[in-house]
């Protein structure tokens, strides 16, 4: 895999190359410089994940592992780097770098990988820095995020509901849905190591009461974690309403690790005999 890597890199090297020469040749400088931007972003990246630097050191594989904490505030991330030319007495330290704060961790050898365990808080915009024999080498940051969970811990332990109401009526019985779309981005992280849809629900309340709840079925969305639903000419009955008071339509996500997601997503308030939507 390492060696197939490397000749992606010197494929990579050669096009950026050749698109250099096309840039001066022509004078193309916005369209290409564009394609010269993203080309160079993507060797960056690829060179980053096989752990190697421009006139560094160079790792055979380098992996940051998570994983979450009980209570869902932060995690230990593990880092396993594999040197691809070991010698007796080599060093290696983990920097975990956020703002101006550095939590530097000794790896140890384990006879055939450096692992060390540094425990990470809930943020965003982490930086991972081996130092192989004195040598830096960063591994994933905001500018070169290749390992997204670990750099962006707080967003992967997050997660968004939401119901996007297009149209809407009512005959005061029942509340129709005309157009509406569902999605539900799950967290990355969870306490079982992948949180998985067990359950999904629309559940309308009026007041603290629950008065209906319909089982939905979703589908993967295009993203990781990420679930959508489209609903049209969905019906749910009304409960009997007197003036001034409001329904809420509450989406409930039940996760594998047992924890459930609730989202407040559209409320419908009784006003001089006519329903009105509040909220959605």
């Amino acid at each position: 895999m390492f060696k197939k890597n490397m000749l992606t890199i010197i494929a990579l090297v050669c096009a950026l190359i050749s698109l250099i020469v096309s840039i001066f040749a022509i004078g193309a400088a916005g369209k290409m410089k564009n394609q010269l931007d993203k080309l160079t972003n993507d060797l960056n990246i690829l060179m980053l994940q096989q752990g190697v630097q421009p006139g560094g050191a160079v790792l055979e594989s380098w992996e940051l592992k998570p994983a979450v904490w009980a209570d869902g505030t932060g995690a230990d991330i593990t880092l396993t780097a594999v040197p691809a030319n070991y010698t007796e007495g080599m060093t290696a330290q983990l920097n975990v770098c956020f703002g101006q704060e550095v939590n530097a961790v000794q790896c140890q050898w384990n006879g055939k990988a450096f692992v060390a365990t540094a425990s990470v808080a809930a943020e965003d915009g982490y930086t991972y820095i081996l130092v192989l024999d004195g040598e830096e080498l960063e591994l994933a940051s905001p500018a070169n995020p290749a390992a997204y969970i670990p750099v962006y811990l707080q967003s992967s332990l997050g997660y968004n509901c939401t119901l996007m109401i297009n149209g809407w009526e009512s005959d005061m019985a029942k509340l129709k849905l005309t157009d509406a779309h569902l999605q539900v981005n799950l967290p990355l992280l969870a306490t079982d190591g992948g949180a998985k849809i067990q359950s999904t629900a629309l559940v309308m309340r009026l007041g603290i009461e629950e008065v209906s709840r319909k089982e939905l079925t979703m589908t993967e969305g295009e993203g990781e974690g990420s679930f959508e639903l489209t609903l049209q000419n969905y019906s749910l009955t009304l409960p009997e309403m007197q003036e001034n008071d409001q329904v809420d339509l509450w989406l409930e996500v039940t996760l594998s690790d047992g924890q459930i997601l609730l989202s407040a997503t559209s409320s419908w308030y009784l006003a001089e005999g006519k329903l009105s939507l509040v909220a959605g």
